[in-house]
């Protein structure tokens, strides 16, 4: 199962093991097995890999150049985030 801590989700898919925290907001996306979502997090037309690790307040899908300079960003504007991923929390922290 998912665990789903007083975030909003639309339109989109979780895989097992996926975990969202509070404040969250996911439209429009497909989050595969074992991704964690921080607080605060918004990602909208996103597809997350395998055990991705996105820190509180990442905002994937608002900006599409800041997205092209991260991730594969298909012809549709879906921005892919690969298998593993660990992004840095802002500040480097």
């Amino acid at each position: 199962g998912c665990v789903v801590s007083g975030a909003r989700i639309v339109r989109s898919v979780l895989s097992s093991r996926v975990r969202v925290e509070r404040g969250a907001r996911i439209e429009d996306s497909i989050l595969l097995p074992g991704v964690q979502v921080g607080a605060g997090c918004e990602l909208r037309r996103v597809i997350v890999d395998e055990n991705a690790v996105l820190p509180p307040g990442t905002r994937i899908g608002y900006d599409a150049e800041a997205d092209r300079r991260r991730f594969l960003v298909t012809a549709r504007g879906i921005a892919v985030v690969p298998d593993g991923t660990v992004l840095m929390p802002a500040g480097g922290r």
